[in-house]
């Protein structure tokens, strides 16, 4: 439940930011955003054991905490929350939040009056995956196959977005502070452990391995 709550916090708002604000680099961030989900257990793992165990590159040993669990967790599944919430607000047409902006309502109403919920079947999805996910090992097969058909579905109307990327406008003020911060956190949450793997294999206590 955490878990789930974590990623819809974090993953939710970058991808309305993502689907509403040009960002450079934004289709290869979600192309590598498949990394992480299809990263293998042990790999995750000891990504993590290098930044946070006992002797990791960070100098915190977390790895007796229930908080590596949940960085382990959001590692594989925080992806997926961003790409199914991205469907959802990619289909949600530019018109509708600029023509509530032109009958007064601020940015922030329009996001949470318009766009949240027409976008809030691919949120939801997300939020119900990453929870399933997380706490039934034995069906995460059956959760990535769900997972790539409902994205596929979603993502049905979402090279319309694609086509029109250019055409978005960057963001400013705090849209800007937003999206370049959860976009660092996401970075560093998804792929700071396969970073540390790298690290570790060509370097050991004592110096250099290779």
């Amino acid at each position: 439940t955490l878990t789930a709550l974590l990623a819809l916090c974090i993953g939710g708002p970058l991808a309305y930011l993502l689907a509403r604000y040009y960002l450079p680099g934004k289709e290869l961030l979600l192309r590598l955003l498949l990394l992480p989900f299809v990263t293998p257990t042990l790999v995750a793992a000891l990504g993590l054991l290098s930044l946070f165990g006992p002797h990791g590159l960070t100098g915190l040993d977390l790895s007796e905490t229930p908080t590596l669990i949940v960085l382990g967790n959001l590692f594989f599944n925080l992806p997926l929350m961003i790409r199914l919430g991205y469907a959802g607000f990619v289909r949600v047409p530019p018109n509708l939040n600029a023509a509530a902006r032109t009958l007064g309502a601020s940015s922030w109403r329009a996001a949470l009056g318009v766009s949240l919920p027409l976008a809030w079947p691919g949120l939801a999805a997300g939020a119900v995956l990453v929870f399933l996910y997380s706490a039934l090992i034995l069906v995460q097969l059956g959760v990535t196959l769900l997972a790539t058909v409902l994205y596929l579905r979603l993502g049905g109307s979402a090279g319309a977005g694609v086509a029109v990327v250019r055409a978005l406008p960057r963001p400013r003020g705090w849209a800007a502070f937003a999206t370049y911060g959860l976009t660092g956190l996401v970075l560093v949450l998804c792929f700071a452990p396969l970073l540390a793997v790298a690290v570790r294999s060509v370097s050991g206590r004592s110096g250099p391995t290779l």
